[in-house]
């Protein structure tokens, strides 16, 4: 099984390939997020979340007060606790577990930088990883600024936090490569598709053939003749070949000769990738599937793969690494 290199995120670290058999046997890629993405999308969940709930501070405070003043009362009661403070105080602890859970592993600050939580074995993390990762949110952010986790970060393989580790869950980009090893879409044959620039010169110069020059001749229809028929050894040929064969030469330039065989090359090629996305969608989207899962070939600290295979083992987000033969 074959594993691509991933193209380096934000933050300046190679992130690994969690790389996953499906069901067609054809590899499913997922790019890990490296630390400086994680970052990223924290930074904007962060101001996201503070923004929500000074909002509702500031609105519920001023109609509290019944003034423009936001301040707490001295002889605060249950109102300023239940209708201002406490909800203010939920908006910020409760963004990442509701929104995770409710939006399946993404949050608008993971949505608006291309990233979204899933399993170790590739699939849709369930309500209960969720909850578990956003737990150990208090463990990370030890002793401050998310100290701990953001050390375990780039301390970890897949550069995930100790959440993510109990979790057993990893933030992938959204736009990782699904299709490893199916076939690619066939580009036009520039050869082969209509040119009405080489119809054009063929019928001034079969109009002209008579006024020109051998020379002449001899250049311009070599030319045309290699351009829309490059295995036609049309180097060497001579004017009456030439004149003989313009006819046909302007049939090719208007006629798309290639298009049958594009077409069907096409429709075996889309139908391939349906057929892969309808099994990459199912294993993302169907949670609970057991894995068995070992590392990758030996490869640098800084670019890792780590390799997914189908199995009875359930897994708990913690595996044994064995080495693989280069």
């Amino acid at each position: 099984m074959s594993t691509t290199a991933a193209a380096t995120p934000p933050g300046g670290l190679r992130a690994p390939d969690l790389v996953v058999d499906s069901a067609t046997g054809v590899e499913v890629a997922f790019e890990v997020v490296a630390p400086g993405g994680r970052m990223l999308a924290f930074l904007v969940d962060w101001l996201i979340r503070l923004a929500l709930a000074l909002a509702w501070y500031t609105l519920a405070a001023m109609l509290y007060n019944r003034s423009l003043s936001v301040a707490a009362p001295l002889d605060a009661d249950v109102l300023w606790f239940g209708a201002v403070l406490l909800p203010a105080v939920a908006l910020y602890l409760l963004y990442h577990p509701v929104l995770e859970v409710v939006m399946q592993g993404r949050t608008p600050g993971k949505r608006l930088t291309g990233i979204r939580i899933i399993t170790t074995g590739g699939e849709a993390p369930g309500a209960g990883a969720l909850l578990l990762r956003n737990v150990f949110r208090l463990v990370d952010s030890f002793p401050g600024v998310y100290a701990i986790g953001f050390v375990a970060t780039l301390a970890t393989r897949n550069h995930v936090r100790l959440g993510d580790l109990a979790a057993g869950t990893l933030l992938v980009y959204e736009h990782a490569d699904l299709w490893h090893g199916a076939p690619a879409v066939p580009a036009t044959d520039a050869a082969h598709a209509p040119d009405p620039e080489s119809v054009e010169v063929i019928t001034e110069l079969e109009a002209r053939w008579a006024d020109l020059t051998p020379e002449a001749r001899l250049r311009l229809g070599r030319r045309l003749a290699t351009r829309l028929d490059p295995g036609g050894a049309w180097a060497t040929a001579d004017e009456t070949r030439l004149r003989a064969a313009l006819p046909a030469l302007r049939a090719m330039a208007i006629t798309d000769t290639a298009a049958p065989a594009r077409e069907q090359a096409l429709r075996t090629a889309l139908l391939a990738r349906a057929d892969l996305w309808q099994a990459a969608r199912r294993r993302v989207t169907q949670p609970g599937r057991a894995m068995r899962i070992s590392c990758g070939p030996p490869c640098s600290s800084s670019s890792r793969a780590l390799r997914v295979r189908g199995s009875s083992r359930p897994t708990r987000g913690w595996w044994r690494c064995s080495p693989h033969p280069r």
